[in-house]
């Protein structure tokens, strides 16, 4: 595996990390908690799953997804209602930050930032076709194929940290400099960005 592929596949990947999208949105949301613990365990959850996708598709199991429209049209759909349904809430909930997210003050847990983290992520299965699509143009079949998935992986997962600590940053300056009905505004922004997302995960194949 030469340099030039681990340069293109890094700046490919990171151009995919750094892309705003709800992942990047619910990060910066608990940013906005000006807690840099909660921030790393909505990070952690992200990037497992990113590494679970990664390495479903290194098995081969992306191919199964890819064949199986009854179970990529459940999985969009689950993933749709939940993208929606936490939007609305970050729309209508009267706080802001971290609260307008978990619901509350009383849900303010590394625990459940985590577990929405996870569930965020899984609920996108684009994350694993794309996965699906990305390796095999920089596998070289003739090297070892373990230490090719290794290194990529572990180049995806920093990748992921790097982007989402950033937008975790985003998240807690915003909190910081801004005015609580700006943070309210930037609230239903991204509330109503979830819902978009809702939508457009089962409009568009």
């Amino acid at each position: 595996m030469s340099i030039e592929i681990l340069l293109l596949f890094t700046v490919t990947t990171a151009l995919a990390c750094f892309t705003p999208g709800p992942a990047a949105m619910f990060v910066a949301s608990v940013g906005t908690a000006r807690d840099t613990r909660l921030v790393a365990y909505a990070i952690g959850g992200i990037a497992l799953v990113n590494a679970f996708y990664f390495g479903l598709s290194a098995l081969g199991l992306a191919g199964l997804l890819l064949a199986s429209p009854q179970v990529y049209a459940a999985i969009r759909w689950a993933g749709a209602a939940y993208l929606i349904y936490l939007g609305v809430r970050l729309v209508l909930a009267r706080g802001g930050g971290l609260a307008a997210v978990a619901g509350g003050a009383a849900s303010l847990s590394a625990r459940r930032v985590f577990g929405r983290a996870l569930v965020l992520e899984l609920s996108n299965p684009k994350a694993l076709l794309y996965f699906a699509a990305l390796l095999p143009q920089f596998i070289t079949p003739q090297a070892p194929l373990a230490m090719q998935f290794l290194g990529f992986c572990l180049i995806t997962v920093v990748l992921d940290v790097c982007a989402y600590g950033f937008y975790g940053a985003i998240g807690f300056g915003v909190a910081r400099f801004s005015a609580p009905g700006v943070l309210v505004s930037i609230r239903r922004v991204a509330g109503a960005a979830f819902v978009v997302a809702g939508v457009r995960l089962v409009a568009v194949s």
